[in-house]
């Protein structure tokens, strides 16, 4: 396909397929894979691609993010101005409301969280979906557990207790999944013994049929 498209340089200038290559490099989550196919694309080209939406709204940092390839992130945000990292880090995509570290967060990539975290000037887990949820309620629910040490290390605030628009903080996600490592990760990053308390409204400690051990 790439010696195909190198000896027909006209279709690359085709946006939607220019695009669609890129998604697919960027969904087979191989570094060789994306740079080969990403190296067709001239220097101007890439910069469109990276500040370009599709139909629904989604960038490529948003794919990249939704599949876990960090190095495509690295790739999209080097093109890109420093006056829009910050931007671009925390905007949201067409489903739920959610920022690249919350997409990050739903497969457990700490590589594209950690890069994410040094381009947003700010606590990332102040970002939150159409939920009120942060990439730590999602961590939680997807028992992420490397994703929340990550997300908890400098960040074990009141934000990492806020409760999401069903009425869920972190930890219930925790319970309502069976999810014992995530809980005690979580416990484990709350420093304050009354934090933890604070942190689990009463009515989620109801379920005992779940098989946990609350603190």
């Amino acid at each position: 396909m790439t010696t195909y498209c190198q000896n027909h340089p006209d279709i690359l200038q085709n946006a939607d397929l220019a695009r669609s290559l890129t998604v697919f490099a960027i969904e087979e989550r191989s570094q060789l894979a994306f740079e080969t196919i990403w190296k067709l694309f001239a220097t101007e080209q890439q910069k469109k691609l990276v500040t370009s939406v599709d139909e629904q709204g989604d960038s490529l940092i948003h794919k990249g993010a939704c599949f876990g390839n960090a190095f495509a992130i690295q790739s999209f945000f080097s093109l890109l101005p420093l006056e829009m990292h910050h931007a671009a880090a925390s905007q949201p995509c067409s489903s739920w409301n959610d920022t690249p570290s919350h997409l990050a967060a739903r497969v457990g990539d700490c590589q594209t969280i950690e890069i994410l975290a040094q381009l947003y000037s700010g606590n990332p887990l102040q970002l939150v979906n159409y939920n009120h949820g942060t990439a730590v309620h999602l961590a939680a629910k997807n028992n992420a557990c490397d994703v929340l040490r990550l997300l908890l290390k400098e960040n074990a605030d009141v934000h990492a207790m806020r409760q999401d628009n069903q009425g869920f903080t972190p930890l219930m996600r925790c319970i309502e999944n069976g999810h014992v490592e995530a809980l005690e990760t979580i416990l484990g990053c709350l420093t304050h013994a009354e934090e933890r308390f604070q942190a689990i409204p009463i009515s989620s400690l109801m379920p005992a049929s779940r098989g946990l051990i609350y603190p």
